[in-house]
């Protein structure tokens, strides 16, 4: 289980909801943004792939376009189908390039809901490993330094918007 789920759990077993949920929105934030690397990377090894095999067919293309300029020559007279295929070839480019463009602007952030979903089922989970567990000790557990602090929830608006905006990065 994450560092961050811990954190909900704890922080909704004090009554804390809107920071267990702040703890929910850093760890999909996270998950985000390691999923946008791990593309990333992907995308750098594909490119790295095409582009050795680009050198390849470059020398082909030189080769078969040397002896499309003589038959040229020998002929003098365009071919239409080469320019309907010139003209697929950008095309087909330009829909990659959308398709990447299209990648990267559709990360956002999930819907509050979808939290409050979450932390049910993380309630629901923790429930039962409680019943699962029967009557252990609930004493608090020596402090290390967290910033989990106990009791009931006393942060104001004002202070939750700067705890959110410190963790945004704005």
């Amino acid at each position: 289980m994450s560092t961050f789920t811990q954190e909900a759990i704890e922080l909704n077993k004090r009554k804390h909801k809107r920071r267990a949920i702040l703890a929910l929105k850093k760890k999909k934030m996270f998950e985000g943004e390691f999923n946008k690397i791990s593309g990333m990377r992907l995308m750098l090894e594909q490119q790295k792939i095409q582009l050795e095999a680009s050198v390849s067919e470059g020398d082909i293309f030189n080769a078969l376009k040397a002896g499309n300029v003589v038959i040229a020559q020998l002929s003098q007279k365009a071919d239409v189908e080469d320019f309907e295929n010139l003209k697929a070839e950008i095309e087909e480019r330009r829909d990659d390039a959308r398709e990447v463009e299209e990648f990267f602007t559709n990360a956002a952030l999930e819907d509050e809901d979808e939290y409050l979903e979450e932390l049910k089922k993380l309630e629901s989970e923790d429930a039962m490993e409680d019943a699962q567990w029967g009557n252990v000790p609930n004493d608090p557990l020596p402090s290390t330094g967290s910033s989990v602090k106990e009791g009931p929830d006393k942060m104001s608006q004002v202070e939750d918007s700067k705890l959110l905006e410190s963790l945004m990065g704005v």
